[in-house]
C-alpha cells in the first residue's frame, strides 16, 4: 500500500469532506457514527480493531499534529509478547514526536488524548505513528519516511488526503450516495470551506434529503450530531 506526502494546505479539506460525507451516510447507517467525529479543531478517526487516530489543527488550518494507534502496527505494544518488552511510560509517541516544533506542542497534547491505551497497567498514549506540519504550512513532516508513516498507522486517513472531485468520488463509492445525498454533500463542503468557522443552518430541501432516507428517528439524530461537531445545523 502506497500514498503520496500529502499536501498541508489539502488535509484539513480532506477531513472536512470525509466527515461531511460521514454525517450524510450515518442518517442510514447510524451504528458506524463513531468511526468519524470532531471535537472542536481534533479531528479523529476509528475502526472496528480498536485502530485510531487524531489530528488537531491550528487556526490556520495548515498547521496540525497528527498521531495514530494502529492495532496491526508490528509497533503496537500490545501485540508484543514477554520477550518484548515496551517501556510503559513513554508508549512510542515520545520516539516519534521528539523533533516536533517548540509551538506544536499543544497541538501535540490536544491530539495525544485520543490515543490512550491501558499498557501494562499503564494508561498512556500509544503511538505507532505520527506525522505535523509546522509554522510555514509547506510540508508535512516525520521523524521517518512517509512510507513507513503511512503504513504503521496514517492509513487510517488514506481518503483524506485525496482532493477534489476524486475525493468526493471515493466518498460516494464507499457509501453508495444517490445524486441528491452527494449533492447535499457536495454543497455542504464548500460552504463549510468557504466560511469555516461560521455556523451553517441546513436548508429545508437539505434537511428532506436526510429526513428521507434516514434510518428512523436514531439515524436522523446520528446523522444531526456528527453535523453539529462541524456547526452545521438543523433548522
Amino acid at each position: 500500500m502506497k500514498s503520496p506526502i500529502p499536501d498541508p494546505r489539502s488535509l484539513w479539506e480532506g477531513a472536512v469532506l470525509a466527515s461531511i460525507a460521514h454525517a450524510v451516510f450515518v442518517a442510514r447507517a447510524p451504528y458506524m457514527v463513531s468511526s468519524q467525529s470532531w471535537d472542536d479543531n481534533v479531528y479523529c478517526v476509528q475502526d472496528n480493531a480498536d485502530s485510531r487516530g487524531a489530528v488537531a489543527f491550528a487556526p490556520s488550518k495548515t498547521q496540525f499534529v497528527g498521531v495514530f494507534y494502529y492495532s496491526e502496527s508490528s509497533r503496537n505494544p500490545l501485540r508484543l509478547t514477554v520477550d518484548r518488552p515496551v517501556d510503559a511510560t513513554k508508549g512510542l509517541s515520545e520516539h516519534l514526536l521528539f523533533s516536533l516544533p517548540s509551538d506544536l506542542v499543544t497541538l501535540k497534547e490536544q491530539a495525544l488524548r485520543y490515543v490512550i491505551q491501558d499498557v501494562q497497567g499503564q494508561v498512556i498514549p500509544v503511538v505507532t505513528a505520527a506525522f505535523w506540519c509546522g509554522a510555514e504550512g509547506s510540508v508535512v513532516e516525520a521523524v521517518e519516511p512517509w512510507s513507513v508513516v503511512f503504513e504503521e498507522g496514517a492509513l487510517l486517513i488514506e481518503r483524506q488526503f485525496l482532493s477534489g472531485h476524486d475525493a468526493l468520488h471515493r466518498w460516494q463509492h464507499e457509501f453508495e450516495f444517490d445524486s441528491d445525498e452527494l449533492s447535499l454533500v457536495d454543497s455542504l463542503f464548500k460552504r463549510r470551506i468557504k466560511s469555516p468557522d461560521e455556523f451553517i443552518v441546513l436548508t429545508s430541501e437539505e434537511q428532506k434529503v436526510l429526513r428521507s432516507n434516514a434510518s428512523g428517528a436514531t439515524g436522523l439524530t446520528a446523522s444531526r450530531e456528527a453535523l453539529a461537531e462541524m456547526r452545521i445545523m438543523f433548522s
